[in-house]
């Protein structure tokens, strides 16, 4: 008892450290507001319900005290509820709206709905391309108003529950013309112009389902009974609530179709009262209500607009476009004729056919399909299921901006496009034009400035690269660069380009070779920050240059390196050669030399300036005979040694052939299961056996072949027994040596360390190239020898290139496009391709010109403009994140709204505050009677510990302990006891328990796994869940 009061104590400390962040805009990802719902039996849904929509941490964690064979129970039960109770706590929040100034650049902005709701999960957005029903694809009452369980009477006054349910089509996001009566290509979800049930193929489907099977042809007179199968039957003029909306049956209903009348508003007159003035279709008009019949068969007599008449019910009177349909007679009781009657304006006939027909005021809608859920006819009837979907061709889509509404219920679907209105208002722009016989400008903004960088110029009829004639932008880290000539320097997370302004190494040319150089030399570079101006200036006095100086950083005495330099934060190697010539390589790069070295827009998107000609690596990396390994590769036959009696070791033979340069140099290694048994240089293998002596008697498996010169391609290897007394038992297996490099490459992402391995198969011969992470979604080809490029480039070496990389995507891919362009006096040309999939990147040309314009999974906008004959432009419009697709369900007059925005601006958002709420914890002996039903209930332990967990295997709601199996731990949402949910966390053992509580403890990144389940099951080795 006093372990589990200390326990409790420290849990509140524990929450209440993790709560002291105060109020904080746009609130962590998965704490609790007040716009949650209770538990639906959704993992996903969690910390819901155990932190209320309060904010209030509503829940108690109860571990057992003793198991069932009387031992105390596990300290990792213990440990697991301290971890689940302290997410508890750091999870329970309250929201109010506050008045703020707030910069939003770089946040993804969300949807909001009023009277329903989006269909994206919490966490869970939708983006660009992706279907309307990925993330929510059925509502029910917790979701919209309209949806909530109603009530109608039968013949024999039983109450019959309506439930109400809408589920979203598998709709797709588009861009083009091909829909709808548009011209342009326009952002739009598709609406099928045949909505079917059966086919699953719809925008919408709104689904009734009745608690009784329900006979609706019988007409509820005295001596009517439900037909066989049918529990009830309903009488004309019953009204059944469906959707928000009023239908009244009518008798008039036969086994093939179904009617009921539909009203927008109802009135009532009785005999004892004046004339009632009513207003129908903007117009008023005088009722008066005289006798009221004892029976419905007969006829009620009304006044309307001085002209009297009988009415019964089911009778309409028509206002030119609009009815007036009689309704119900309510008689007075005892006395004769008096009473009232009651009216509906606009009381539409509705006819299901058993077809799939829907008829409004003998209309047939042609975006309705129903189908009556029933064993046989409208005789049995369960429910009512009704797809909707576009009239006809020119309405099958819903373009951004704009709401589908149903023509029986008035359920609205809402599409408002992507967030962060990227096409007027982008946080980003990168832009590539080319002129007719001028010059090719690449434009971005970096550090809040607009700068314009030239990427080539017209030289005639060729192309010339650079900013201007002889002047260039490195290729790689490290290249040799002159005065006014251009590079990008990334380092810590920090890029900026910068030209060379002016360099001083006069010194370096003079003492070259130690001949005539003093000890008081001195070189600078002076660098200009192409976006902000700045200039920044690198110099060192005091050198010692004469011959065998110190400062000289090569043996030939005709370089001179300045280390550790900070270039506005980034660090960085200097290197004079003499000439007006440096370089820069980073003082301690994370990756391998940069290829392409990349800067950074405001978005914190990334590009780098790829030239026409390919990149030379034999400037970038040294590889040399002797760097050269291979992987260890099996045998074809596992060989074993011979123990042979001549000989203190064991031996086999080893014989190697090659197809390429014959190697002079390098090792064959030998290996079994347990490591290495032996070597033999390779030159000695070559041409004839060798006998290689082991280690002990063993069973060689596996060889490779280290330290060994290039060129030499495939080399066989083949090791025999070398058993005297036969011919003895033979492997072989052949082995590639290579020499690798680590090339640092482009990522979109500062803090990302993309790297590409260089594969040589000789000492200037690069095989392959190939990028290290999965998020680099751009290839690096090979061209002759060791020349490589961008993958991607369409046009060889006559075009510059921008490599625009987009921030990782929900997908974790960094996604974007290669740019060429070149112009000279023949003409310009701008191409652009996208880095991502086919299927993620929309395209369409505009009808009247010559644009083509698209959206990509990552919400950015490309327009390349080809209508001037002159000039080509490519423009990329950024969003200042992942742009969210705005979608959602209300009922009538719903709205749908974006939170949030890209820019910085005074207004309101909304601020959360920690509860300073902690979960109860209490043994499992201490809960009885009232206190099981008090709150929620998170139980720690399976039922052979915790008692309770036991009481609901009793109960059928969880598992025996039998059950469980070994290495895995359970999170299940159940029942529990009285109102409230509860949650089994058990494994087992006490360690399969604590993997299942860190889990869950750590829902946040585990959400994805837990949505639309309400059991998981829990790796213990890896903590993830078992598929």
């Amino acid at each position: 008892m006093k372990t589990i009061k200390k326990l409790k104590d420290n849990i509140g400390k524990v929450a209440g450290s993790a709560l002291l962040v105060g109020a904080t805009l746009t609130a962590g990802a998965a704490a609790v507001s007040a716009q949650d719902n209770g538990s639906s039996g959704d993992l996903g849904d969690y910390p819901a319900p155990f932190v209320n929509e309060d904010g209030e941490v509503d829940t108690t964690v109860v571990v057992g005290e003793t198991a069932e064979d009387g031992n105390p129970v596990s300290t990792a039960d213990v440990v697991s509820a301290v971890e689940i109770a302290g997410s508890l706590g750091a999870a329970a929040f309250t929201e109010e709206e506050v008045n703020v100034d707030v910069e939003t650049t770089g946040a993804v902005a969300g949807w909001s709905a009023t009277n329903g709701v989006t269909l994206d999960r919490r966490n869970s957005p939708i983006f660009f391309g992706q279907d309307i029903d990925s993330e929510e694809n059925r509502l029910d009452d917790q979701d919209l108003d309209v949806l909530a369980e109603t009530t109608f009477q039968s013949e024999d006054n039983e109450d019959v529950d309506v439930e109400h349910d809408v589920r979203v089509g598998t709709q797709s996001q588009r861009f083009d013309s091909d829909r709808g009566d548009v011209d342009d290509p326009v952002l739009h979800v598709t609406n099928p112009t045949s909505p079917s049930v059966s086919s699953e193929t719809y925008l919408m489907q709104a689904e009734v389902e009745f608690s009784d099977t329900i006979d609706f042809v019988e007409a509820g007179t005295d001596d009517s009974s439900p037909a066989d199968g049918a529990d009830e039957y309903i009488e004309d003029g019953e009204t059944i609530d469906m959707f928000g909306q009023d239908f009244e049956f009518s008798d008039e209903s036969t086994t093939d179709e179904l009617v009921f009348y539909g009203s927008s508003e109802s009135f009532t007159i009785g005999t004892n009262e004046e004339a009632e003035t009513v207003t129908v279709d903007g117009e008023d008009h005088e009722f008066d209500v005289s006798y009221v019949p004892s029976s419905e068969s007969e006829d009620a007599t009304v006044t309307v607009d001085g002209d009297t008449q009988g009415v019964a019910v089911g009778d309409t009177i028509n206002f030119g476009d609009t009815e007036v349909r009689v309704t119900d007679f309510y008689k007075r009781s005892g006395e004769e004729g008096l009473g009232s009657v009651e009216f509906s304006i606009g009381s539409d006939e509705v006819t299901i056919g058993n077809s799939g027909d829907v008829e409004v005021g003998g209309e047939t809608l042609d975006r309705v399909d129903a189908n009556v859920v029933t064993d046989d006819d409208f005789e049995t009837v369960d429910g009512i299921e009704f797809a909707f979907g576009a009239e006809d061709s020119d309405e099958n889509m819903v373009a951004a901006g704009e709401t589908y509404e149903d023509p029986l219920f008035g359920l609205q679907f809402h599409y408002g496009g992507l967030s962060g209105d990227v096409v007027e208002n982008p946080a980003d722009v990168f832009e590539v034009d080319a002129e007719d016989d001028d010059n090719v400008d690449f434009t971005f903004t970096a550090g809040g400035e607009e700068t314009t960088l030239q990427l080539g110029e017209v030289d005639g009829s060729s192309f010339s690269f650079g900013p201007d004639t002889d002047e260039t932008i490195a290729q790689y880290e490290g290249q040799e660069i002159t005065e006014d000539d251009y590079t990008v320097l990334n380092a810590n997370e920090e890029a900026d380009m910068y030209q060379v302004v002016n360099v001083d190494d006069t010194d370096v040319d003079d003492a070259s070779g130690g001949s005539s150089g003093a000890n008081d030399e001195s070189v600078t570079v002076e660098l200009e920050n192409v976006v902000t101006g700045e200039t920044v200036e690198v110099e060192e006095d005091g050198l010692d240059l004469t011959n065998g100086g110190d400062d000289w950083s090569d043996d030939s005495e005709t370089e001179v390196t300045l280390t550790g330099e900070s270039i506005e934060g980034k660090d960085y190697d200097v290197t004079f050669y003499g000439g007006d010539t440096v370089s820069f390589e980073r003082t301690s790069g994370d990756t391998g030399t940069q290829l392409w070295p990349h800067m950074y827009s405001d978005t914190d998107a990334a590009f780098a300036i790829d030239a026409p000609t390919e990149v030379d690596l034999t400037n970038v990396f040294t590889v040399s005979d002797g760097d050269f390994d291979s992987e260890g590769q099996s045998l074809d036959s596992s060989v074993a040694s011979d123990g042979a009696s001549s000989t203190d070791a064991d031996e086999v033979s080893v014989e190697a052939t090659v197809t390429g340069d014959t190697p002079t140099q390098g090792t064959v290694r030998l290996y079994d299961s347990s490591g290495e048994v032996g070597t033999v240089p390779v030159a000695d293998a070559i041409g004839g056996q060798n006998n290689v002596a082991l280690s002990s008697t063993t069973t060689v498996t596996r060889v490779e072949l280290t330290g060994t010169d290039g060129g030499a391609g495939d080399v066989t290897v083949t090791v025999d027994s070398d058993d005297e007394s036969s011919s003895g038992d033979t492997g072989s297996a052949t082995v590639s040596p290579v020499a690798t490099r680590e090339a640092g490459i482009p990522s979109g992402v500062a803090s990302n360390d993309a790297t590409a391995t260089v594969t040589y198969t000789d000492e200037e011969v690069v095989s392959d190239v190939s990028p290290d992470q999965a998020f680099v979604q751009y290839d690096i080809s090979v061209g002759s020898n060791d020349d490589v490029d961008l993958a991607g480039r369409t046009t060889g070496d006559n075009q510059a290139a921008v490599l625009a990389l987009q921030p990782e995507d929900d997908n974790d891919d960094e996604n974007g496009y290669v740019i060429e362009a070149y112009a000279d006096d023949g003409g310009q040309d701008v191409s652009r391709t996208y880095l991502g999939d086919a299927a993620d990147y929309q395209t369409a040309d505009m009808d009247d010109e010559d644009i083509n314009a698209g959206y990509d999974f990552y919400g950015a906008y490309s327009m390349l403009d080809e209508e001037d004959s002159d000039t080509d432009v490519f423009t990329l419009h950024l969003p200042a994140g992942q742009s969210s697709a705005g979608l959602a369900v209300t009922g009538a007059e719903g709205s749908l709204s974006a939170d949030g925005g890209s820019s910085s601006a005074s207004g309101s958002a909304m601020s959360e505050s920690a509860t300073g709420s902690y979960a109860d914890v209490a043994l499992d002996n201490e809960l009885e009677g009232s206190d099981r039903t008090a709150s929620n209930l998170i139980l720690v332990g399976g039922p052979s510990v915790n008692s309770l967990v036991g009481e609901l295997v009793d109960e059928n709601q969880t598992m025996p302990a039998s059950d469980y199996t070994e290495g895995e731990g359970m999170v299940q949402m159940v029942d529990g006891f009285g109102d409230h949910s509860a949650l089994v966390v058990a494994g087992h053992s006490g360690e399969d328990t604590r993997a299942a509580g860190e889990f869950l403890a750590d829902y946040r990144n585990n959400q994805e796994a837990m949505a639309g389940q309400s059991q998981v099951t829990v790796s213990t080795e890896t903590g993830q869940v078992v598929e």
